[in-house]
């Protein structure tokens, strides 16, 4: 999108700002959600809402922990096949999130694929 190698053009439309007819201030400042939908786009292309989450991002008091052992109740047999190792969580956008601006409102549904792996002890990921 902003690439100066390679433009692309965004796929909608900027809207139309309609300012107070009356002029009673000296400066106005107006922000449509082109803005911000513009900014999602790039920020998804350039892979800046993809995220990974290992045990040692969870806080020490959580009673849950990225392990194989915590997830023995949700998938029994990857505790079995994988025991007492660490897990990986990875999050990539399935496309850029949009605000939506409502009457006193702001809204967003991002979708997001989430994939999860075990940590070896040669470093490897096992999916």
């Amino acid at each position: 999108i902003f690439s100066l190698d390679h433009r692309s053009p965004v796929g909608f439309l900027a809207p139309v700002m309609r300012l107070p007819e009356e002029h009673s201030r000296m400066v106005y400042f107006a922000v449509s959600d082109y803005v911000f939908k513009t900014a999602s786009l790039v920020y998804n292309e350039a892979g800046f809402l993809n995220f990974s989450i290992t045990d040692d991002l969870v806080p020490p008091t959580s009673n849950i922990r990225l392990t194989t052992n915590s997830f023995r109740t949700f998938v029994p047999r990857l505790a079995r096949l994988y025991p007492n190792m660490n897990l990986e969580l990875r999050g990539a956008m399935v496309s850029a999130p949009f605000l939506n601006f409502g009457s006193g409102n702001l809204s967003s549904t991002p979708q997001i694929e989430v994939e999860g792996f075990v940590l070896l002890p040669n470093s490897v990921r096992e999916p």
